[in-house]
């Protein structure tokens, strides 16, 4: 069942196998690039990203209950975050590795759960902070802004999808 607000659609259980999953990400850790791109006074945001494609891409596609989404994803992006790493505001989309005119739905999941962590994006009419629930799928406006406040917890996988 989708809940929706303005805005924010909440898919709950888009990853089948959550835990299997998260053990497939966690090899690839050598496939992920810091994001260290310029940012606000002196910050910059602080983590790694991997744009799976060919066989990785349509492994990952297997834990995802596909008929939940808008439509089938084009792009799929994980990030992983360590202690303390954070992500800057930014625009849904702009996690994406296509152009904005590309992209008419995006979503963010987060692929481990710790209830200090989350993400904060824009619901419409206020920002909503959402703390990390495993296979929670929230599909937005691609236009809607987003950050990922410094994470307190280990490891935090998460990943953002678009069609």
């Amino acid at each position: 069942m989708t809940h929706r607000r303005p805005f924010l659609s909440y898919v709950p259980g888009l990853i089948s196998d959550p835990a299997g999953m998260v053990a497939l990400v966690s090899g690839w850790a050598d496939r992920f690039t810091p994001q260290d791109g310029p940012g606000l006074d002196d910050m910059s945001a602080q983590y790694a990203t991997f744009v799976p494609d060919g066989g990785d891409y349509d492994e990952l596609k297997t834990f995802l209950a596909l008929d939940l989404l808008p439509t089938p994803p084009r792009w799929l992006v994980l990030q992983k975050y360590r202690h303390g790493d954070y992500s800057l505001p930014r625009r849904l989309h702009m996690d994406l590795p296509a152009s904005r005119e590309e992209v008419s739905w995006a979503a963010t999941c987060p692929l481990t759960r710790d209830p200090a962590d989350g993400v904060t994006i824009w619901g419409g009419d206020r920002f909503v902070r959402l703390t990390d629930e495993r296979g929670l799928a929230v599909v937005a406006d691609a236009d809607a802004w987003c950050w990922t406040s410094p994470v307190q917890g280990e490891i935090r996988y998460t990943m953002t999808l678009g069609g």
